[in-house]
């Protein structure tokens, strides 16, 4: 069954989930995962790709988008469609991508912002309703 991990931070700034993204992508990819990043839009992807490219000097964090299909990146961003089998999937977009189940491991950053705070609420009562083992992580 899929772990569920809701990261919750004190901001309200949706741009502020980016530098917790980047983290916690650094960190599972130096774990030997493989991930999935579910997005909203072109513009959130872009905005992700920009923290990613901007995280810190001394690390790189290999990505492509998911329409790249001749690169093998530990990091796919993915704003369409969520086909590729990874073992994480961190989800900043506000829709549960349909295929959630598959991965090991969804992650969920949370802000204080009234969209966010919505999307994330409703997957929460989803997940607990269904028996997932959700966790939460106040930083």
């Amino acid at each position: 069954m899929t772990r569920i991990d809701f990261y919750v931070l004190q901001a309200s700034e949706p741009q502020a989930r980016y530098p917790l993204a980047c983290r916690l992508l650094d960190k599972a990819i130096k774990g030997g995962h493989q991930v999935v990043v579910a997005l909203n839009s072109d513009e959130q992807q872009s905005a992700l790709e920009h923290a990613l490219l901007n995280h810190r000097p001394e690390s790189f964090l290999p990505f492509r988008s998911s329409d790249q299909e001749d690169c093998a990146e530990p990091i796919i961003l993915d704003c369409k469609n969520l086909s590729q089998q990874h073992d994480l999937l961190l989800c900043l977009g506000h829709e549960l991508p349909e295929n959630f189940s598959q991965y090991q491991r969804l992650i969920e950053i949370v802000t204080q912002d009234e969209a966010t705070l919505g999307s994330t609420r409703h997957h929460w009562a989803f997940f607990k309703e269904r028996g997932y083992p959700v966790h939460h992580h106040t930083l």
